[in-house]
């Protein structure tokens, strides 16, 4: 990942002191987010973190990888959460990396990305984002978040998009239906998965 140890120098490392950098967005530091950005989505399965962290620390040379880089996760979460522009980065960072915060704890770090789930961005962002969210509000024990965010993303996904994700969120909404008490609807979504 980019310039590992390394923190990424973009604006919202530097605006957190001086709100007069708020808004500048240097050339370099375009291109260490992007490097950095690149290495958690990158097309190469090899180098896609996503799936050699599902489940969480299931592969522990990966997680070990990406510990250096949580500094510059935060960043680039704050960075992202600043503007509407950059919100599509910031949700595909959250559903690429949500296992590492559930393995890792750090989930209130990317809450920030959570007002960009409503932004006009492609449907396969939203809803990935929509997923990882939701699994992050359980996790942290708000099984009523989790509802909404698995109610909403089943709405979105429609009967015709992904069908893993559509069972994944069926399992979601299903284990959240549960924790709260209404069996009934907890065992029709996870008989829908």
């Amino acid at each position: 990942i980019a310039e590992r140890g390394q923190v990424l120098a973009f604006e919202s490392d530097r605006a957190l002191d001086d709100p007069a950098r708020i808004g500048r967005d240097q050339p370099h530091d375009r291109k260490r987010r992007d490097r950095f950005a690149a290495a958690a989505f990158a097309d190469d399965s090899q180098h896609l973190t996503a799936p050699h962290i599902e489940g969480g620390a299931t592969d522990p040379k990966w997680m070990l990888d990406l510990i250096p880089e949580i500094a510059n996760c935060r960043a680039a979460v704050e960075w992202a959460s600043a503007s509407p522009e950059r919100y599509e980065l910031g949700l595909r960072l959250v559903a690429a990396l949500h296992w590492f915060w559930w393995a890792r704890g750090p989930f209130e770090e990317v809450r920030a990305l959570e007002q960009a789930l409503d932004a006009d961005l492609p449907t396969d962002v939203r809803l990935g984002a929509m997923n990882a969210f939701g699994l992050m509000h359980m996790w942290q024990g708000r099984p009523h978040e989790t509802l909404d965010l698995s109610t909403r993303a089943l709405s979105l996904a429609g009967d015709d998009g992904d069908r893993k994700l559509r069972c994944d969120l069926h399992i979601q909404r299903g284990a959240a239906h549960l924790v709260t008490g209404n069996i009934v609807e907890a065992a029709s979504d996870i008989d829908r998965a």
